[in-house]
């Protein structure tokens, strides 16, 4: 029953975009409208209960599994191909994101069953609300590539091989980038392959996260700053649900994209909703140092490829991917004297508010005695763990409640990531040093080559 119900909604939302606003010259905008209430349902869905995510392990379910993997990047497709003109993203929502919606308005059933169930980690709510949303959200994932298919009369090359190359290129690679971290649980199960500290598993994730970026680099560093601005817009839509993909697992304070890496999506967000250059600097030079303490001191299970491992390894590798290739692909300026004190500014003021926050969550917490620790400034114990030549920071201990402050930890935290910030604008300017002098070297060849060519010419 909900099947036809849900697309009798589709149906009901494309006719009033085809019928009633298409005569005003409305549609445009209500296809925006709906697209974006997509996408916000998409963020919402992530905090509502799914016993798949905690329960489904090894291959039990495979068809569930292939299904939600495909139809999970069209959270980010589906307004991509409405917000843009971008042909590969409006090929990927009518050609395979529309086909996976219907398939899962068939399905409704089986996945509303994972919905309900017990096991699941987020908010459990009355059934008819979760029949309510999923109905909304499917219908609306079948009106949006059918009304956009309508309103831009767009429609698929079918002779153009160039069109079917970035189909057979693109759909794999955003199917990877955005794969749900909980899927490889799902098909093969947790594995016990070694994970700790510069195991092979570690180094692994290293070498590829450096290929990933070096070969998106080279592939759109010669493309419009058009579709520049489109790849980025993925890359922060597609972090922007992975760290919202958290609270599946359920509410932990924990789990509140506050944490440097964690809130890196909802920065990156900004940034390219504003072109903010002062923002972009901040994120560039604070996130990214964040990013690398997490490369260089994971945190891993020991279930390798269990959820949290694969979002881990995710989400910092998307936080590392924005600006590195926001700022190499020209989309913001080069770093300057100036964007160290943007930086400042605003690492002083997020810093302080991690520090008000987590001492308040702490403080009042019964879960826990630490139940965050922002920057690592609240735990001594773990800190130290870390940074083992840091024990001076536990001299000064002050009682607060069932807690302790320690004033010397939080002053080295907050002067050790702001040395990290500096150091990594020092390698940023070092490498564009080299960079410019390599190119001005191949210049200089190339022109004395040019130079030589006419005399040879002569002499035969």
């Amino acid at each position: 029953m909900f099947t036809l119900l849900t697309i009798l909604f589709a149906s009901l939302l494309i006719c009033i975009g085809v019928f009633v606003l298409s005569k005003k010259d409305l549609c445009g905008k209500y296809l925006m409208a709906i697209a974006a209430i997509y996408f916000v349902l998409g963020i919402i869905r992530m905090h509502f209960s799914d016993s798949f995510v905690e329960t489904v392990i090894g291959g039990a379910d495979l068809a569930e599994s292939f299904i939600r993997w495909g139809y999970y990047i069209g959270y980010a497709i589906l307004p991509l191909s409405v917000f843009t003109d971008n042909r590969t993203f409006r090929n990927i929502a009518i050609c395979f994101s529309l086909p996976i919606a219907l398939i899962m308005a068939v399905r409704f059933e089986t996945t509303m069953g994972y919905f309900l169930a017990p096991g699941g980690g987020g908010w459990y709510v009355d059934e008819w609300i979760r029949y309510l949303m999923h109905t909304v959200e499917i219908g609306l994932a079948i009106a949006i590539p059918s009304l956009m298919l309508y309103h831009t009369k767009h429609s698929f090359n079918y002779k153009s091989k160039k069109e079917w190359l970035n189909l057979a290129l693109v759909l794999p690679a955003a199917l990877l980038y955005m794969m749900p971290p909980y899927m490889p649980q799902s098909l093969v199960g947790f594995t016990n392959i070694p994970a700790g500290l510069f195991s092979a598993f570690h180094i692994a994730w290293l070498v590829v996260t450096a290929a990933e970026i070096a070969g998106i680099y080279l592939v759109f560093k010669n493309k419009s700053t058009k579709e520049k601005w489109e790849l980025i817009y993925f890359i922060v839509l597609a972090e922007f649900y992975l760290s919202n993909s958290s609270l599946l697992r359920g509410f932990k304070w924990s789990r509140i994209p506050i944490q440097l890496c964690c809130v890196a999506a909802f920065f990156y967000l900004f940034v390219i909703l504003t072109k903010s250059k002062k923002m972009f600097n901040f994120c560039y030079l604070c996130n990214i140092s964040g990013a690398m303490v997490a490369f260089a001191l994971p945190s891993f299970s020991s279930e390798t490829l269990c959820c949290w491992n694969i979002h881990y390894m995710y989400e910092h590798t998307m936080v590392l991917a924005f600006p590195v290739l926001a700022l190499s692909l020209g989309l913001f300026p080069k770093l300057s004297k100036s964007s160290i004190k943007d930086m400042t500014l605003r690492y002083i003021g997020y810093f302080s508010f991690c520090m008000v926050l987590g001492f308040l969550i702490n403080l009042l917490s019964d879960v826990a005695v630490y139940d965050v620790n922002y920057f690592y400034m609240f735990d001594y114990s773990e800190a130290i763990s870390y940074l083992p030549f840091v024990t001076f920071t536990g001299l000064i201990d002050i009682p607060v409640g069932g807690i302790s402050i320690y004033p010397l930890l939080i002053l080295t935290v907050f002067t050790f990531f702001y040395l990290l910030a500096l150091l990594n604008f020092a390698i940023t300017k070092g490498i564009c040093k080299l960079t410019q002098g390599l190119k001005h070297r191949d210049r200089k060849k190339e022109r004395r080559r040019k130079e030589k060519a006419p005399a040879v010419a002569i002499a035969e």
